[in-house]
């Protein structure tokens, strides 16, 4: 998946550049193989692009798409999509495990198709729990990976009553009293410990990997220990999902789940745009406020509706972009020229490293009622999160 580096390198590909955003494989690769329906439908578009530029620029297009097809004819792809940059002296590919829009386009790098895909996918840790062990899994992009297991090995023999030897570990599970609570209170306590330590490599684990949250899988009693040592605030955002799912396979896991992702996601989406949109908040949800301000670089974190479309225009000679029907810039007499949100999100994205966060669902219709997208400041949002 593209990752901040990646856009800052692309951004500054030398043009002119084929982009070239295909889908590879069906939404089953095992029942649908890779076949040359990307390879037709990029020679069609080509096609249709080729006819429509000077004809300088069709010999360097030409170039760069015959390139792009000799790629497609030798490879058999192992991701769903792929986006590739060609030029002179560029050729780049960003592998994809999500579907992508079918597109071309030539000249300058065409990267903000790309935008949703940095936080559009995001990935969990899951912590399967049972009395025999703890497994370690990875939720990212549609997929449930295992990463380790942490076997729960206790042993009773050495708990000996000095008057019963080793024998006492055999009455004792059959019987009554003291003997009984002193036995069950030592499992409890050595459940408690392996627990700890689960929860301390759990914090490690989604530190190191960069995770954007954690679901906790199993009985009541050994998830709730593993939550009661985990730092905030990792304790606070974990997802406890109290049932018994240890002998479960990872595929049967990741059906259960699946649902659970989906639903969460959804909350903190709908959660950060009620947060934006609470009164007496110091964040912006006018669409011209946000624009202006964004692109004066104030705005630490953007939250916008997927798919929202803006009609902007910029001008040429200061850059700045606005809404405003006006077809001439009031500051500089240039003519300004059309723009879409995603070309102007690209290029703040990559001068002014701001956080972008697409919402889908019903946190984008809740947003679009106050114009789809918003913002908090730099300084609000640094008092919002202390």
């Amino acid at each position: 998946m593209p990752t901040e580096n990646l856009f800052q390198t692309l951004a500054q590909l030398p043009e002119p550049v084929l982009t070239a955003y295909l889908n590879t494989q069906g939404s089953d690769a095992s029942q649908h193989p890779p076949a040359r329906t990307s390879l037709a439908r990029f020679l069609r578009e080509t096609e249709t692009m080729r006819r429509t530029l000077s004809h300088r620029d069709a010999k360097q297009f030409e170039r760069q798409a015959n390139r792009v097809r000799r790629f497609l004819e030798e490879r058999h792809p192992a991701e769903r999509a792929v986006v590739i940059f060609a030029g002179a002296k560029t050729w780049k590919i960003v592998p994809l495990q999500v579907p992508v829009s079918n597109e071309v386009h030539w000249g300058k790098p065409k990267i903000d198709p790309l935008l949703p895909l940095l936080n559009g996918h995001r990935r969990y840790g899951v912590v399967v729990l049972d009395h025999k062990a703890a497994r370690y899994f990875e939720f990212a992009y549609e997929d449930l990976t295992l990463l380790g297991t942490k076997p729960f090995e206790i042993d009773p023999s050495q708990w000996k009553r000095m008057e019963q030897g080793r024998v006492a570990v055999d009455r004792v599970q059959n019987s009554r009293g003291p003997v009984r609570d002193l036995y069950e209170r030592r499992i409890d306590a050595q459940f408690r410990r392996l627990c700890h330590e689960v929860s301390e490599e759990t914090a490690s684990l989604c530190k190191r990997k960069e995770l954007d949250g954690v679901f906790l899988v199993g009985p009541d009693r050994l998830i709730q220990a593993v939550k009661e040592k985990m730092p905030q605030p990792l304790a606070g955002s974990a997802v406890l999902v109290q049932e018994n799912l240890g002998r479960s396979s990872a595929r049967q896991l990741q059906r259960r789940l699946e649902a659970l992702f989906s639903q969460y996601e959804h909350e903190q989406q709908l959660c950060a745009v009620k947060l934006l949109q609470a009164p007496d908040t110091a964040a912006l949800t006018n669409p011209d406020e946000v624009l202006a301000q964004l692109q004066n670089g104030r705005i630490h974190t953007l939250v916008v509706a997927q798919d929202l479309e803006l009609r902007l225009r910029q001008c040429p000679q200061c850059g700045l972009a606005t809404s405003a029907a006006d077809r001439t810039c009031p500051d500089c007499g240039a003519v300004r020229q059309e723009i879409t949100l995603g070309e102007l999100l690209a290029h703040i994205f990559t001068r002014w490293g701001v956080k972008l966060e697409f919402v889908t669902g019903e946190a984008a219709e809740l947003l679009r009622q106050t114009g789809g997208l918003g913002g908090w400041l730099r300084s609000a949002h640094a008092k919002t999160a202390s």
